[in-house]
């Protein structure tokens, strides 16, 4: 819009309602006409094509004038884009504004008269140009200012008392505060029967969407699963924003948490009411569900395919970084490379083949429990993942409690009502007695998790069921079967790191002990060779003809340099108990262990080393 300043003074009619409610009927109307008239009365134009209507937006909070057309009209008045002398029209000036009369002069009237812009009201018909500031219609602007302030904080505060005695009362009595129902509640039987009826093809569905995400599937996966098949049908089709919704609404598990507004936002108010809806949804499932979650939180990204089955596991050995999973779209370029070093941040690009390294771990790896992905008879297997979960959902009630507490703190500092503070008091005794039980829980699960666990029936049994899996993911490498598997690997599996060009350096042979030690993750962020493998060679070759000491150490470096390239590439994987281990896939020079399985001995571990007499012999032939 150009500069109107030397164009006629036009009359701008604003109209501002807070709640959908005060839209009905024929208000709007009737306001434009009597603006209308307004304009006539004066001999001014009335500027029909620029209208200034906002529908529930607050003038108590000033929204209107922050985002909504009146605080575009202003921005067209301080920009010069409307006529000098023109005046903006209000029914009253509570639909003007309900801020106080200091920020409404400030913000509103004064910026008005900067550009030579009246303010008129039609209830009373009253117009506010510069010359008011000295007549006693300015002290009427702002007495009316303040009335309207005055109303909507009366009304602020019997709306506040009445939700907050109503909260009371439902805490103590069960009483409902709202006739809104969540959508798995069927809304006609509730209403005929006085109570409320859950839809049982939704309670199903919802159940099938906590046990899905728990058991590894990505929400789009979800999302996907329930539009092909769903018995609870959603009236525009699943979105992945509603199943969101669902999986973190504790009105599944009987909770209904009281909101109010603060600053424009919807925040919640005081604890959850427990008990105030059926419960649909176990509350040890929901409690695992929001744990997998907060562990998930800020990890978003590409949909989940299960390609990659150790995102979040496997890190670089060197400096710490996340590997990042890189596909070009063939198997061969499908590779993990450190995250830092995409960024140039403190690493070397160094890759490592994906498939070679999902392949060295599954095969080696006899520790997956794959009790849900394919159906066995394994009783302990099945008690694992149960403990595992039990821990889960305790950690999570653990994290909750001390949140309550923390806020229950907070209230008691602030309030001076002794008989409230008794009550907050007592109320953050019951909370400390339950932390103490929720911490006494999660070490005999613990126990009992460890106990379970180190049987060697559960290893045979994993052993098998991996096979299987295997086995039936090549004939069906579904994504589904994948995800399950990639959720399974995270209960036995901590941390895995990736050594993409070997060692980093050597390590004296009289600083360790065995040959596939070395010192802790945290304590050094790179592996240091041993020459064990060349003391065995030494002690074969030092009696015979062919020993030369000049050329065994000009060999024994040869191979060491070999050994921190990518010719030297290992992978160590830590367990969830605490031990870890070294993989050296096929044609590398690392040092580690594989796993072998004895008829009747079941599963054992090999040690790996370098073929050093054949190397030896390739040296000793060039």
């Amino acid at each position: 819009m150009n500069s109107k300043s030397d164009q006629p003074p036009k009359v701008y009619s604003y109209i501002r309602y807070s709640t959908p409610e005060q839209s009905l009927g024929d208000s709007e109307r009737r306001q434009l006409e009597l603006a209308r008239k307004f304009a006539d009365k004066r001999g001014i134009g009335f500027e029909d094509s620029l209208r200034l209507t906002d529908r529930g937006l607050s003038g108590f909070s000033g929204a209107h004038r922050k985002k909504g057309a009146l605080g575009r009209f202003l921005e067209d008045v301080e920009a010069g884009r409307i006529e000098k002398g023109s005046i903006l029209v209000v029914e009253n000036i509570d639909r003007l504004t309900r801020e106080s009369p200091c920020d409404a002069l400030k913000e509103i009237v004064f910026k008005l008269w900067e550009r030579d812009v009246s303010l008129a009201t039609l209830s009373p018909e009253v117009v506010y140009d510069q010359s008011s500031q000295n007549s006693g219609e300015f002290i009427g602007l702002i007495i009316y200012m303040q009335r309207a302030q005055d109303e909507s904080l009366r009304k602020s505060e019997r709306g506040k008392a009445a939700r907050d005695h109503a909260r009371k009362e439902a805490r103590e009595s069960g009483r409902t505060l709202t006739g809104r129902l969540p959508a798995w509640f069927d809304p006609e039987k509730s209403k005929h029967r006085g109570e409320r009826v859950a839809i049982p093809k939704a309670v199903e569905t919802i159940n099938n969407i906590f046990k899905w995400k728990r058991d590894g599937l990505s929400i789009r996966k979800i999302e996907s699963k329930l539009n092909q098949s769903s018995g609870w049908k959603r009236p525009s089709g699943w979105r992945d924003t509603y199943i969101k919704k669902i999986l973190k609404n504790r009105a599944v598990i009987g909770e209904y948490q009281p909101h109010t507004k603060v600053d424009g936002k919807r925040v919640p108010t005081g604890d959850p009411i427990p008990d105030y809806y059926p419960v649909i949804v176990d509350p040890k499932l929901f409690s695992a569900v929001q744990s997998l979650m907060e562990k998930n939180r800020g990890t978003g990204g590409r949909q989940d395919k299960g390609k990659n089955l150790f995102s979040g596991l496997a890190k670089c050995a060197y400096c710490g970084g996340s590997m990042r999973f890189v596909d070009k779209g063939n198997d061969n370029w499908r590779y993990l490379v450190c995250d830092n070093a995409v960024r140039n941040f403190k690493c070397q690009r160094n890759p490592v083949n994906y498939l070679e390294s999902e392949k060295l771990i599954l095969s080696n790896l006899a520790k997956l429990d794959p009790s849900v992905v394919l159906p066995n008879e394994n009783q302990q297997a099945n008690e694992i993942d149960q403990f595992n979960r039990d821990i889960e959902a305790t950690q999570f009630e653990l994290t909750e409690c001390d949140a309550k507490m923390e806020n229950l703190v907070d209230q008691i500092a602030e309030t001076k009502s002794k008989s409230i503070r008794n009550r907050y008091e007592q109320k953050l005794q019951d909370l400390e007695e339950l932390k103490r039980e929720l911490l006494k829980n999660e070490k005999v699960l613990t126990r009992s998790l460890a106990s379970v666990s180190r049987s060697s029936k559960t290893i045979k049994r994993w052993r098998s069921d991996l096979e299987s899996l295997l086995s039936a993911i090549h004939e069906d490498d579904s994504i589904e079967l994948r995800m399950k598997l990639k959720s399974h690997v995270r209960k036995l599996v901590e941390r895995i790191e990736v050594f993409s060009v070997g060692y980093a350096e050597t390590l004296s042979l009289d600083d360790c002990d065995t040959p596939s030690s070395s010192q802790g993750f945290a304590d050094l962020k790179q592996a240091k060779q041993k020459d064990d493998w060349s003391v065995a060679l030494w002690n074969n070759l030092e009696e015979t003809s062919e020993f030369n000491y000049v050329d065994f150490n000009s060999f024994v470096e040869s191979i060491q340099e070999r050994r921190m390239t990518r010719e030297g590439r290992f992978i160590r994987v830590f367990t969830t108990g605490g031990a870890n281990f070294d993989l050296v896939p096929p044609g590398s020079l690392g040092s580690g262990i594989e796993l072998v399985t004895k008829d009747k001995a079941g599963v054992s571990w090999r040690f790996v080393e370098p073929p050093v007499d054949v190397l030896w012999k390739n040296h000793r032939g060039n």
